[in-house]
């Protein structure tokens, strides 16, 4: 194993001969190039009077959005709902949790998506 310093931050890299392991859907190109293909995209957000960034694919940004405007709040006041009620992880991490959450919570009809912190 060799480590690897960068400033305060230290890394492994491991050396293997083994083979990589396949994708699951290498038999299923239809799969990696549909619905499994996705993009992190860097966005800036105003949260708390403070410019903050949340990487995010654009399922979850939408989503995000939409909720925010089914609750008549502005997408900056979910995401720092979002943010205080968080109990670890990052910012990001925290959104994808809410907006999955929220998608469960959308399939059965007797239960309303909450506010974060509820």
């Amino acid at each position: 194993m060799n480590t690897l310093k960068i400033g305060a931050i230290s890394t492994s890299r491991f050396k293997s001969d083994a083979p990589i392991p396949s994708s699951r859907y290498q038999d299923r190109p239809d799969e990696v190039d549909g619905p499994m293909k996705s993009t992190v995209v860097k966005r800036s957000i105003v949260i708390g009077g403070h410019k903050t960034s949340v990487s995010l694919e654009d399922a979850f940004w939408d989503h995000l959005k939409e909720i925010a405007h089914a609750q008549k709040w502005t997408l900056s006041k979910l995401v720092a709902e979002i943010d205080e009620g968080r109990q670890n992880g990052n910012l990001s991490s925290a959104i994808r949790l809410y907006v999955l959450e929220a998608m469960v919570r959308e399939r059965k009809p007797q239960t309303a998506i909450r506010p974060p912190g509820s």
